[in-house]
């Protein structure tokens, strides 16, 4: 079963704002769906400027984030969006959104 997306994994999400451009946050989410890794952490540690730490629990959100879409099979906008805290920023909420649905 996938894990439950967490309050603290949309709050970790939020760094992804901290990305010098769209395709850090489409490369990091991207490559987060395999598996989190300790140099994935660190390369988007350096990307985003943000410590290490930061990093891997961004790298972690993400890659549950990813399965929990895959595991229920959200295949639509809507659904996707849904799981999204209303007070998520917006912009980025349809930038994940639209690069789950893409991979």
């Amino acid at each position: 079963m996938a894990a439950a997306v967490s309050g603290e994994d949309f709050t970790n999400l939020q760094l992804l704002l901290k990305a010098p451009s769209k395709d850090a946050v489409r490369d990091v989410c991207v490559q987060s769906h395999r598996a989190p890794s300790r140099r994935l952490a660190e390369t988007t540690a350096a990307a985003f400027s943000i410590p290490a730490a930061q990093a891997a629990q961004l790298v972690q959100s993400l890659h549950i984030l990813s399965h929990h879409v895959l595991f229920y099979n959200l295949s639509s906008p809507e659904q996707i969006l849904a799981l999204f805290p209303e007070s998520f920023h917006s912009s980025l909420k349809n930038l994940i959104t639209k690069i789950l649905l893409e991979n």
